[in-house]
Order: C-alpha cells, then sequence, then structure tokens
C-alpha cells in the first residue's frame, strides 16, 4: 500500500533532500537554481524561518515542499502568516490528490499550532490544470503577477480556519 503522508524533515535528512532537487532540477528544467542561495540557500532558509516536508515512496524521497512562517516579500515579519515557499514533486507521483490533500492537511496542522490564521502561496499560471483546479478548491485567487523570471504567477490566500473546517480537522 503506498504511504501518502508528509514528513517533517530533520538536519539528517539535508543530504537525501538536497540530491532529491537537485535531480528535480536537472530532469525538469525547474528554476531551483535560481533561487536566492540556490537549493542549499534554500535548505537553509527553511532551518531559520520555517521547515521543511517531505514525502516518500520505496524510501526515495518524490515530494518536497518547504514552508515558511511570515511571507518572503514582507521579510517574515507576519507571523500570522504560513507561507508554503516551494513545492516539488516528482513528475511521476504527481496528481496524486490523496498525497495533495494529505499535504494540505500537515499545513494546517503545522499553521494551526503555530497560531498561524492565514496559508498563503504562489504558483505558476502556465502549471497543468490539475495544479490550479487543485489550489482553487482550497484558496482563492487575489494577485497576478511576473516574477522575475517574467513567469506569471499567481498568489493564493485562505485561513487555517477555513481549511481545518473544509477537511473536519
Amino acid at each position: 500500500m503506498e504511504n501518502k503522508t508528509w514528513y517533517n524533515a530533520k538536519r539528517q535528512d539535508r543530504e537525501d533532500l538536497t540530491n532529491f532537487l537537485v535531480k528535480m532540477n536537472n530532469e525538469t528544467q525547474s528554476p531551483l537554481t535560481s533561487l536566492p542561495g540556490g537549493i542549499e540557500g534554500l535548505i537553509d532558509l527553511s532551518e531559520i524561518n520555517g521547515g521543511i516536508l517531505y514525502s516518500k515512496e520505496e524510501n526515495n524521497i518524490i515530494g518536497v515542499s518547504q514552508y515558511t512562517f511570515g511571507e518572503p516579500s514582507k521579510n517574515y515579519e507576519n507571523k500570522d502568516v504560513g507561507y508554503f515557499y516551494l513545492t516539488v514533486i516528482d513528475p511521476n507521483f504527481r496528481g496524486d490528490f490523496k498525497r495533495s490533500l494529505n499535504l494540505f492537511k500537515k499545513y494546517v496542522e503545522i499553521f494551526d499550532e503555530t497560531n498561524c490564521n492565514f496559508i498563503k502561496w504562489k504558483s505558476y499560471k502556465e502549471n497543468n490544470d490539475y495544479v490550479n483546479r487543485l489550489y482553487n478548491k482550497f484558496a482563492d485567487i487575489v494577485d497576478e503577477s511576473v516574477n522575475t523570471q517574467g513567469i506569471v504567477s499567481y498568489s493564493w490566500e485562505t485561513t487555517v480556519d477555513k481549511l481545518r473546517d473544509k477537511f473536519r480537522l
């Protein structure tokens, strides 16, 4: 039976997380290396302002989601916002609704425990239909902008209460 669970990464997971992100960057041409500090900077950021979740299949990481307390664009000062900064799923496992649902539930748990009221994130407008349809079930688009790479992004927002009620948590 497949495990659809997301786990909190620990310091000892750093090498596996880095290897997965490098692999995804190379295989999917994602802009991970364009992030400030690159992949290592992303992991460092999570140790300072948030955390990293990961999902595994057959002992291999197949998904990583990094979050912060506070929005990057606001220097992480608005601590009532839980922000998922980046989610990368191995293409062979994308479109798995149960795994996606469990990720949202895990975020509700984390952000509820840390007294965040809002959950925000961005996604590329060009994402496949599945991703934006999924996000539309849980949140509202509050802005559309062009990022530093010239890619159109949606800004999504919802509340912890709304998702807790939706998931009956």
